[in-house]
């Protein structure tokens, strides 16, 4: 299972509250202010927009279609490495960081946070892209299938 939060939500969870939100992995490329690693299992840097694409939305220089494209295009591109560990050995992986979480997330729930608050009722298209991120590791995990 996979979902979104923002970061102010999951600092306001109770323990157990949070418990059902899995493996929470910030998807930012700065880590925000006022959040504990107590709060994070993991940081994927590569799974936010580029410092240079999140830039040009927020200055207008571009719209948010042209955002999201770029945003899946990056995400196309990236690789990350994993390493795990077999006994004594070291494994290492390189792997988009979509289809890294896509795999977690067939067998536990993950929840992918960014500082941006929840999405509005009165709200047609949420503007953050870890809902965009939210689609494409449910593609990937499609896919997997």
């Amino acid at each position: 299972m996979i979902r979104e939060a923002s970061t102010t939500t999951l600092k306001s969870l109770s323990p157990e509250q949070r418990a059902s939100y899995g493996l929470c992995v910030l998807t930012m490329r700065k880590w925000p202010r006022g959040l504990g690693w107590n709060k994070v299992n993991m940081w994927i840097k590569t799974a936010a927009p580029s410092e240079r694409l999140l830039s040009e939305w927020q200055r207008g220089v571009i719209g948010w279609d042209m955002f999201l494209a770029c945003y899946r295009a990056e995400q196309a591109c990236y690789l990350t490495t994993i390493v795990t560990r077999q006994g004594q050995a070291s494994k290492y992986v390189q792997c988009s960081p979509v289809a890294y979480l896509a795999r977690i997330a067939q067998h536990m729930p993950v929840t992918v946070l960014c500082w941006e608050r929840e999405i509005c009722p009165d709200e047609t298209h949420p503007r953050c892209h870890r809902f965009e991120l939210v689609k494409l590791i449910e593609q990937e995990m499609e896919v997997a299938k």
